[in-house]
């Protein structure tokens, strides 16, 4: 799964965010207490309700105030709900402030929405009021933010700090009145009713994108529908689907338990072929055929519940790439890797001098790769000092984006839990005036969660003209969090060629928030459709560039600069990438296929399984790569164990717009600084109401993408 959809289900209590959450855990958090409301009338599909004096309240009521044990008493300072220069004030916070925090917003958070719903009713219904966007709006970017900004903290804690033992239990104890809180907002008839009746006003543009994707996200979480049986039916439908869910990555690892037993032994040719097929029939001993088949029907019920086509349809109302686009992207790339791989195994058989078979293709490729003497990362890190690592990064943002970094010196400008921790201003260089603030919290201290390989990003806090203080704006505030070990006295951090990217690619995460400038707060960065996001991707391209690695400042040790053999090797293709470009492509293939048909029988579903996944050309040069391909499919966690249906081609397809946005720069490098300050002006000022890295990309080179960047990066060419 992609980043961006990991950053996306961090936070559950987010309405913007409610419809790609409802969309990749199948819905089963969206429709977790969606019951028949009395008092409202509605067509199904027009949405026009009439609003009546019988409408009650009290289930809102009931549901968030559930009693709860509290550690410390409510009118204890709760460090959580204080504030230094708008940051929760973490470096106070105990384990027993967790539940006190939460279950104050929560009771404010159902106070509060109480109060707006009352407020509507009575405008809508009773005094048959004109309602205005800020009216209707404007309370729900404050409502929402409170509880945003606590939630964000504790999973930020749960992560990255570990205060307690207890704090995933605590964690999870409180994510469900967290969900349902926002389940609550997010079906509410009141606010539909009042979002309809602004859809029929004149708006801005950005008003009106933020009206239509909130009342799109309503109508995907059955708004509107008001037939007992038929919203019944939808919420046992997708609680069904978050069983099968668990159930499908169970079987999983239970046949992945096995595989691991079998490879532990001792092997010898019976016993590697034993663990090749097992390897290869993951999760269908478990059971995991009929799980697929379910989930796909369940799909199919949901969307044409709703009025779609396809489950497909559905979740590409919510995308910024149209359905045909992609499907012609993945063509496209299919048709040039699958060429490019026959090639590539041809070679490979030369190599072997022998028939290619898939189970040896790895250990054949392997001796390969030792004889050409490939890049190798280890040979780089000298190269790559932590410190000298940062100082490019920070230049090459600087340049890119006109804005620059000031290190905070003041203890107490913000709030500083461990002493490793950094905080930077970053400062417009027109305006000089500081535009976000950014932590590092690179080190482990603590039990932090997470590999020392990987760095993430969010957000702490967002833009925002509403929430501002002394006709300010409030300025966003971002984090990058690693778990690299401590540094020695004399010797730096050593990074390897993954670690950089990573570091630049959660940068592009951090960036998205702190150069957003868009004013209408319901309409920020975090709203953005998952196949828009492209800054993390494209900071990680720059990782690879050789004038960008000759700015970390050379040898730790002597400061020679990287040779440039060394650089060259880094050029060369990887073995064998064509095919996996081809399988990756293939998968996306079958992923969106099985989700815009009705495919139910298990039959039906192997069969297109097969289709888009075999290949006779890649099969005339390794005979046995067609044989049971399909088994595959019981492995296939993306659409079916982590609930991305119908995703799967998300990252190929921002891969693909990166590398053509990365090809522009390249093209024109003397100018990356006024290329640069076109991307954040039009692309990122805007926040989540911008058009589209299509669109950008189209202002740009007058053209729409193309896959020819994206293949030339690889080292292909594409299919004639």
């Amino acid at each position: 799964m992609s980043g961006n959809v990991q950053r996306r289900l961090q936070h559950p209590c987010c309405f913007r965010l409610l419809l790609p959450v409802a969309l990749v855990v199948g819905g089963s958090l969206c429709f977790a207490a969606l019951e028949t409301r009395p008092g409202l009338q509605s067509s199904v599909r027009g949405r026009r309700y009439q609003l009546l004096p019988t409408k009650k309240l009290e289930r809102e009521r009931e549901l968030l105030t559930q009693p709860i044990k509290r550690e410390v008493a409510p009118s204890v300072f709760n460090p959580l709900l204080d504030e230094l220069n708008g940051m929760p004030r973490l470096d106070k916070v105990q384990s027993m402030h967790l539940v006190g925090a939460c279950d104050l917003v929560l009771e404010q958070f159902q106070s509060d929405l109480t109060r707006i719903q009352s407020s509507l009713y009575k405008k809508m219904a009773l005094k048959q009021q004109r309602l205005s966007y800020e009216e209707v709006l404007g309370p729900l970017e404050v409502l929402l933010d409170r509880l945003e900004k606590v939630w964000g903290a504790m999973n930020f804690l749960r992560k990255a700090w570990r205060i307690s033992p207890k704090i995933d239990e605590i964690y999870h104890a409180l994510s469900y009145r967290v969900s349902t809180a926002a389940n609550i907002l997010a079906q509410s008839e009141f606010l539909h009713e009042a979002l309809r009746q602004l859809s029929e006003q004149e708006l801005s543009p950005v008003q009106r994108r933020v009206v239509t994707r909130l009342a799109r996200e309503g109508f995907t979480m059955g708004v509107g529908i008001d037939d007992a049986e038929t919203l019944r039916s939808l919420e046992e439908g997708t609680k069904r689907l978050a069983q099968l869910a668990a159930e499908f990555a169970e079987n999983l690892e239970q046949d992945e338990a096995t595989l691991r037993s079998l490879q532990a032994g001792e092997l010898n040719h019976e016993t590697s072929e034993e663990a090749f097929r097992a390897k290869r029939r993951l999760g269908l001993a478990g059971g995991n055929l009929p799980v697929i088949a379910e989930m796909l029907q369940l799909r199919q019920d949901w969307a044409a519940t709703l009025g779609y086509g396809s489950f497909a349809d559905l979740v590409f109302e919510a995308r910024s790439g149209s359905k045909v686009e992609v499907e012609m992207l993945l063509q496209a790339l299919r048709e040039s890797s699958e060429a490019a791989a026959v090639k590539e195994l041809q070679d490979l058989k030369t190599f072997a001098s022998d028939e290619l078979r898939l189970r040896d293709i790895e250990h054949i490729n392997s001796e390969k790769k030792k004889q050409l003497a490939l890049f190798e990362e280890s040979h780089l890190e000298p190269y790559l000092p932590l410190n000298g690592v940062i100082r490019g990064l920070f230049h090459l943002i600087q340049q890119l984006f006109g804005v620059r970094w000031e290190k905070a010196t003041a203890r107490r400008e913000v709030p500083m839990w461990h002493r490793s921790i950094r905080f930077y201003r970053l400062v417009d260089i027109d305006s000089q005036f500081p535009i976000g603030g950014l932590y590092l919290d690179l080190f482990q201290h603590g039990k932090k969660l997470g590999s020392p390989e990987v760095f993430w990003s969010d957000s702490f806090v967002s833009y925002s003209r509403r929430l501002g203080r002394k006709n300010a704006n409030r300025r966003p505030i971002a984090h990058i969090v690693g778990a690299l070990a401590p540094p020695e006295t004399n010797a730096p951090n050593l990074l390897t060629l993954s670690q950089v990217r990573s570091l630049f690619h959660a940068a592009g995460q951090a960036l998205q928030h702190l150069l957003n400038e868009q004013e209408e707060g319901l309409a920020g960065p975090e709203t953005l459709e998952i196949d828009a996001v492209i800054l993390p991707a494209f900071m990680e391209r720059w990782a690879s560039e050789p004038s960008i690695l000759q700015s970390f400042g050379g040898h730790w040790e002597t400061g020679a600069e990287i040779p440039e053999d060394l650089l060259k090797s880094m050029t060369i293709p990887k073995t064998l990438q064509s095919l996996e470009l081809f399988q990756r492509v293939s998968w996306a293939q079958v992923d969106l296929a099985l989700h815009s048909q009705e495919v139910t029988s298990e039959d039906k579903i192997l069969e297109v399984v097969r289709d888009l996944l075999s290949s006779e050309e890649i099969a005339s040069v390794m005979p046995d790569f067609n044989d049971a391909i399909e088994e595959g499919l019981c492995s296939f966690r993306g659409p079916f164990s982590t609930g991305f249906a119908a995703g799967f081609y998300v990252e190929l397809w921002i891969e693909v717009l990166v590398a053509d946005l990365f090809e522009a720069f390249q093209a024109d490098d003397e100018n990356i600084s006024s290329l640069g300050k076109r991307m954040r002006e039009l692309l990122l000022a805007p926040g989540g109401a911008n058009k589209g890295a299509a669109s950008f990309l189209r202002q740009l080179r007058g053209r729409g993408p193309k896959v020819g960047p994206f293949l030339k990066q690889l080292g292909l060419k594409r299919a004639a």
